[in-house]
C-alpha cells in the first residue's frame, strides 16, 4: 500500500507521515525563532555568552510537548526537524559522531522521562491525564533537559558552565512556549 492509502476513511499510516510533517515544522520554526530573534537579543543582553547556548531555546519545549502528546512516537516525529536544523547550522560536513549523539540526546531524552515516570506509576502523558498539566510538563522538561545536557555536554567535553546554561534555556525555551499555547488555547484545556 502506498502512504496516502486508507481503510476505513483513515490513512494507513496511523496519520505519521501528518505528525511528522507537522511536528518536524514546529521545530524548524521554533529553531528559526531561536536563532533569528532571540540568540541576538541574547548576545546584546549578555555578550559573555557569545554562542555557548540558547537562554531560551525554544525547540526543547516542542521536543517536550511532542513526547507528552506522542510518547515514544514523538521521535520520529522530531528527528526530520532536528536534522534539517543540524543541517542548517553545520552543514553536510558537520555530521560527525558527537553531534549525532547530541541530536538523538535531544530527541529521546524528554519521552525517555516521561516514560520512566510512567513505570514507577506516574503517568503525566497526554493520553492519561486529557489535559495539559502545566507544572508536572514543566518539571519532566526540566528533567529531560538535564538528561540532554549530560549527555550533549558529555559528548562535547563541553565546560561545566555550559552544562547550566543549556538546563536554563531549555527550561526557559520551554516555559516561554507553554506560556505562547496558555495564551492561544482556550480555557478548558489548560491544568
Amino acid at each position: 500500500m502506498t502512504d496516502g492509502a486508507r481503510v476505513e476513511g483513515r490513512p494507513v499510516d496511523g496519520g505519521h507521515t501528518r505528525r511528522t510533517l507537522w511536528v518536524s515544522a514546529v521545530y524548524v520554526l521554533s529553531f528559526a525563532v531561536t536563532a533569528a530573534v532571540l540568540d541576538p537579543l541574547q548576545a546584546m543582553a549578555v555578550p559573555s555568552l557569545d554562542g555557548a547556548a540558547s537562554l531560551v531555546f525554544l525547540p526543547h519545549g516542542v521536543r517536550v510537548l511532542a513526547a507528552w502528546l506522542w510518547g515514544w512516537r514523538a521521535i520520529p516525529a522530531l528527528l526530520p526537524g532536528a536534522l534539517a536544523t543540524h543541517l542548517w547550522l553545520q552543514g553536510i560536513g558537520g555530521i560527525v559522531t558527537a553531534d549525532i549523539l547530541a541530536l538523538i540526546a535531544g530527541v529521546v531524552a524528554a519521552p525517555a522521562v516521561f516514560e520512566a515516570l510512567k513505570a514507577a506509576g506516574l503517568d503525566l502523558t497526554m493520553p492519561a491525564r486529557r489535559r495539559l498539566a502545566w507544572r508536572d510538563v514543566l518539571a519532566v522538561g526540566l528533567g529531560a533537559s538535564f538528561c540532554n545536557s549530560l549527555v550533549t555536554n558529555l559528548v562535547y567535553d563541553a565546560p561545566i558552565q555550559a552544562y547550566a546554561a543549556y538546563v536554563v534555556g531549555d527550561f526557559f525555551g520551554l516555559f516561554v512556549l507553554m506560556g505562547v499555547l496558555m495564551v492561544l488555547l482556550p480555557r478548558r484545556h489548560r491544568g
